[in-house]
């Protein structure tokens, strides 16, 4: 049973990064019918790219050692609903604001799911790695690549929805997609969850800054994540008004693309 349970648990976090993915690149997918609609600029959307990055990256930061001592479970439901939230807050924005507020309203609600977004990329690995399994290897090679192929479900799926309703529909695309972290954040509640270490044997952070090796990793990974942040989130815009291509095939093209490559190399790599 123990087993079974536990495998509930990595089908949670597989659907968690699924949600981190949709954190990262829904909003991109309708920055033309927004660009459209509202008369938001580039730069504007230069911003909601910026803080929905600094967001995450500063939520890793502060939370990692709250994590460490109140464990994994509240915050990770917690992240969920944030998630839920802050979709909910970008999707009601042009109907509760007046239009010349509606740009704040999308800003403060890419803080709240971004905030979720970063505690996501805290919790998901550490928590299938303090799984008891002998097949912990597999099952983080799939964690990584599970955010690539949701990347990949986002894309399509809210492109196709956007095609076939047309750009005004955006606010009711978002909304659909709140629905999953809100089931996420019940399942949370149920799976079981190990611990990895005890408070006591966790790095202190004054040590871990002070350390070579994690300020390389650190580093590296800022400067990978702001690559991928810059694919994900302008090739889909790039290729619609740059290259003048349709929505449908700059999408599919652009972002879906770099997913899918994306995906393949972490799948290999996993291999």
């Amino acid at each position: 049973m123990q087993q079974i349970s536990y495998k509930s648990t990595i089908y949670a976090c597989y659907i968690g990064n699924f949600v981190q993915a949709s954190v990262i690149n829904l909003t991109p997918v309708i920055f033309i019918p927004l660009r459209e609609q509202f008369g938001l600029s580039y730069a504007q959307f230069g911003t909601l790219v910026l803080v929905n990055f600094f967001t995450q990256v500063l939520t890793d930061l502060l939370f990692a050692r709250p994590i460490d001592r109140y464990g994994f479970r509240r915050f990770a439901v917690g992240a969920h609903f944030l998630c839920c939230a802050g979709f909910l807050m970008f999707a009601a924005a042009p109907f509760v604001l007046p239009r010349s507020a509606v740009f704040p309203g999308l800003l403060a609600a890419t803080v709240v799911f971004s905030c979720a977004g970063g505690l996501l990329e805290l919790l998901l690995s550490p928590i299938v790695d303090a799984i008891p399994t002998g097949e912990k290897a597999r099952a983080m090679s799939l964690l990584h690549s599970f955010y690539a192929w949701g990347q990949v479900t986002v894309v399509v799926v809210t492109t196709l929805l956007v095609f076939a309703l047309g750009g005004s529909a955006w606010p009711y695309i978002v909304l659909f997609w709140a629905a999953i972290p809100l089931f996420n954040a019940f399942f949370f509640m149920k799976v079981p969850l190990a611990r990895k270490v005890s408070e006591a044997d966790t790095m202190k952070i004054r040590k871990l800054l002070t350390s070579g090796v994690f300020l390389l990793a650190f580093c590296t990974i800022a400067c990978g994540g702001a690559a991928e942040q810059t694919m994900a989130q302008w090739s889909s815009s790039f290729m619609e008004k740059g290259l003048a291509l349709p929505k449908l095939a700059g999408d599919m093209l652009g972002m879906c693309g770099f997913a899918v490559f994306l995906g393949i190399g972490r799948l290999l790599y996993g291999i």
